[in-house]
């Protein structure tokens, strides 16, 4: 059975390509825009299946994570300048995550952009998020 800590560094390792800075499970406390795109694993979580009394199979435990690329800054209204750097970030994480199996089963994943804003600043960040779950 899959351990919480060898998901989370099994989904850290994945090579995605046009990442520039893998944080592996460590959310960074600051970034600079060379290091972008910058990737790391946040919000492990999992839940157990029954388990049975009469010598059955273990189905295991279903783990979930998050995969986080900050991808590009944007300027407060101009979202569409990236669209076309998140849409590839998009195709590559997939791409990462489909070739890549970290669990006992196959990962499953959902993927979305989505937008971070400085507090205070007038830039934001164009952000590619994918919930991932396998059964380990």
């Amino acid at each position: 059975m899959t351990t919480y800590k060898a998901w989370m560094n099994g989904l850290a390792a994945i090579n995605v390509t046009g990442v520039v800075k893998n944080c592996g499970t460590d959310a960074p406390q600051s970034f600079a825009d060379p290091q972008l795109p910058l990737m790391w694993v946040r919000f492990p979580r999992g839940e157990q299946a029954p388990l049975s009394m009469e010598g059955g199979a273990n189905i295991g435990k279903e783990l979930r994570a998050e995969v986080v690329v900050i991808v590009a800054p944007i300027l407060k209204g101009h979202h569409s300048d990236r669209v076309d750097e998140v849409l590839t970030m998009m195709d590559n994480l997939a791409t990462a995550l489909t070739a890549n199996d970290v669990g006992i089963s196959k990962n499953s994943f959902s993927i979305r952009p989505y937008m971070i804003q400085e507090e205070g600043s007038n830039v934001g960040y164009a952000v590619v998020g994918a919930e991932v779950w396998a059964t380990g």
